[in-house]
């Protein structure tokens, strides 16, 4: 019989920090909507930026961050948005 290992993927501490922020954001407010930005011009997706306001938080994190983030997150209800982040996507956060 072989036996296999199953290796661990080297994630950065860098990531890690970004990831545990996220989740941080996600725990710490009150609403989180996640939009499709994909298609969507650059020119147009800072006009909406801007439009926002200061009150509202806009990131664009890589999904595999998001979904980390979710993950570790112990939020009621947060795992749902997980089957959301298939394109690009932009996360809100307000409160």
């Amino acid at each position: 019989m072989v036996e296999t290992k199953k290796l661990k993927a080297h994630v950065s501490d860098e990531k890690k920090k970004l990831v545990k922020k996220l989740t941080d954001v996600i725990e710490s407010r009150n609403t989180i909507l996640l939009a499709s930005i994909k298609g969507l011009p650059g020119a147009q997706f800072q006009k909406i930026k801007k439009s926002l306001g200061k009150d509202v938080e806009l990131r664009v994190p890589k999904k595999r961050m998001m979904k980390m983030a979710i993950d570790n997150s112990k939020k009621p209800g947060i795992k749902e948005l997980d089957k959301h982040l298939k394109e690009d996507i932009a996360m809100l956060i307000a409160d």
